[in-house]
């Protein structure tokens, strides 16, 4: 298990396309409570291209596998 209090903005590696994430999905998803999947990152667009401010703006656009049990 991750604990959030070991997470800290220092800790963290920024995502890069072709990374895989591992989740886990809550108790109350719709694709099922706690269901494991994995998502590659195909995509990084830098939220200043659509007009955002925040220079940590970024969208992720992923492909998602999921169990299909």
């Amino acid at each position: 298990d991750v604990c959030s209090s070991d997470l800290s903005t220092s800790k963290l590696t920024p995502f890069k396309v072709g990374d895989i994430i591992a989740f886990r999905t809550g108790s109350t998803s719709a694709a099922g409570a706690a269901k494991v999947g994995v998502m590659k990152v195909v995509n990084i667009i830098d939220g200043k291209t659509l007009g955002s401010t925040n220079a940590t703006a970024n969208i992720l656009i992923v492909e998602i596998k999921m169990p299909t049990k």
